[in-house]
């Protein structure tokens, strides 16, 4: 079982990396993301609600860009049959 985690600084991914994205098209294997960048400032609300990003602390300009290479990134590689587990928060 491959367990990769990926930590996205200048290059999503590791695009490179053609053996851990072809094992990543096989059943039994899971990546582990962090959301992209997201500013401390403003800090989520005392109160989060799920349901309302406003009392959240929200992916930036550069953030949304790391979210697009992220999974322009696995659709080139092809891998495009997952299962999607996320947080609540509205910048997972």
């Amino acid at each position: 079982m491959l367990f990769a985690t990926v930590i996205l600084g200048a290059q999503a991914a590791r695009a490179d990396d053609n053996d851990m994205w072809a094992l990543l098209k096989k059943p039994g294997h899971m990546v582990l993301l962090r959301h992209s960048n997201s500013p401390e400032s403003p800090p989520d609300a005392a109160v989060v609600n799920f349901k309302d990003c406003a009392t959240q602390r929200n992916l930036d300009d550069a953030g949304r860009a790391q979210a697009r290479r992220i999974g322009d990134a696995f659709r080139k590689h092809g891998v495009n049959k997952v299962r999607l587990v996320s947080s609540q928060f509205c910048r997972a």
